[in-house]
């Protein structure tokens, strides 16, 4: 097809633009859950994805900087982070494979926040920013016990977001492959200790966190300087979440389930996996204390994992992120000789047809379509032209 790098380097160009104007608006409009989440902080006490607030909080008192100018900058970063280790990974890949290139764009991936733009600047990039730096660190850092440090570390993103928990696996799984390929398998009982410390932390947080109004009572004191009347601030959408207690979410599930809906979700969500289930073909297992793993079955714990979630409606999240970690995990057990790329039959059905058609494929498959947030919403169509043509009407309108 066309120039795989070339264009690779230009979409994820094309995502960051895209992220960077629109959390320029929600930054001037004082808008949004993709902003106004990341004012919460623990002048109060302890709350929680508050982490990332407090040192935004310090670090602009500390040097009298605007305390929205900080936060806005801070998200500019982790989305440049993200992007630029994203890039950095995929253009280890050559890809002449159109399916290989279907799967990295697939609708469900990078491009959701783009398309959907109510889900970007949410506080889950601060883990998939670790995530692209981390599988990047696993292709080019040569120190073992360097990578580790890393994984050890990395639990304390719970406090931006406790809910990516779930999604840990990705990253022990992913580090169990590559010290087994590495002959390291003496420090694969550090997975282990690095599991129980994780939940550990998980239940210790969940334990701790304030989720009563005087904590909302008490952020909105700190921010008074900032978000006015005070009235205003206890009642805004991402400042007022932090009292929401778990079971708030689940009743909101049931109450708007219907089997339906959900089932026509679930269809848009495996047509989104399909390009990259379609390449995978296991070449090696790998033996974890007498129990044979091998990729497949590694990539399925991985969502399985995740299924908690699904228990909040934010559906769309929540497989945007699986299916990024999916992406890095299974291009990195390639590099890793774990797997092959599958080369049967639709596989060669695509490989053959002429790049008129291929093009047209892309166009539908990758650019025509994509998920919303809630399992309840229809499915949105043509995202990024949509948010690119919002993005340049913004910047006119603003200049």
């Amino acid at each position: 097809m066309l120039n795989y790098k070339k264009n690779l380097i230009i979409y994820f160009l094309l995502c960051l633009f895209i992220s960077i104007v629109f959390l320029h608006k929600n930054y001037i409009n004082l808008h949004g859950l993709g902003f106004v989440e990341w004012l919460n902080n623990y002048q109060h006490s302890l709350v929680r994805r508050a982490l990332v607030g407090e040192i935004n909080y310090r670090f602009s008192t500390f040097f009298n900087i605007n305390l929205l100018k900080v936060t806005f900058a801070t998200q500019i970063f982790f989305v440049i982070f993200f992007y630029y280790f994203s890039i950095k990974f995929f253009l280890n890949f050559n890809q002449k494979s159109f399916l290989k290139i279907l799967a990295i764009f697939s609708p469900i991936g990078f491009l959701f926040p783009v398309g959907e733009v109510e889900a970007l600047g949410r506080q889950e990039i601060v883990f998939l920013a670790f995530v692209a730096f981390y599988f990047y660190s696993l292709l080019k850092i040569k120190n073992i016990l360097l990578v580790q440090v890393f994984l050890i570390f990395s639990p304390i993103i719970l406090f931006s977001h406790e809910g990516m928990i779930f999604f840990f696996p990705y990253l022990i799984l992913a580090n169990v492959f590559f010290l087994y390929k590495n002959n390291f398998k003496k420090y694969l009982l550090i997975n282990v200790v690095i599991s129980i410390y994780i939940l550990i932390l998980f239940i210790i947080l969940n334990l701790s966190i304030n989720t009563d109004i005087s904590a909302v009572k008490g952020i909105c004191k700190s921010l008074e300087n900032y978000i006015k009347p005070f009235s205003h601030c206890i009642e805004i959408n991402g400042i007022n979440k932090i009292s929401e207690t778990k079971m708030y979410s689940v009743n909101q599930f049931f109450e708007r389930f219907k089997f339906f809906k959900v089932f026509k979700y679930f269809i848009f969500i495996l047509i989104g996996y399909l390009p990259l289930l379609f390449l995978i073909k296991e070449k090696k297992k790998i033996e974890i204390f007498n129990i044979n793993l091998g990729p497949l079955a590694s990539l399925i714990l991985c969502i399985m994992c995740s299924l908690p979630l699904y228990l909040a409606i934010d559906w769309g999240r929540w497989t945007y992120i699986n299916y990024t970690c999916s992406l890095f995990f299974i291009f990195f057990l390639y590099i890793f000789n774990f797997i092959e790329f599958k080369k049967e039959k639709i596989y060669n059905f695509l490989e053959n047809l002429n790049t008129k058609f291929k093009i047209l494929i892309f166009i539908i498959f990758c650019l025509g379509w994509n998920l919303k947030i809630l399992f309840t919403d229809d499915i949105g169509s043509i995202p990024l032209y949509r948010s690119l043509r919002k993005s340049i009407l913004y910047l006119l309108n603003y200049i």
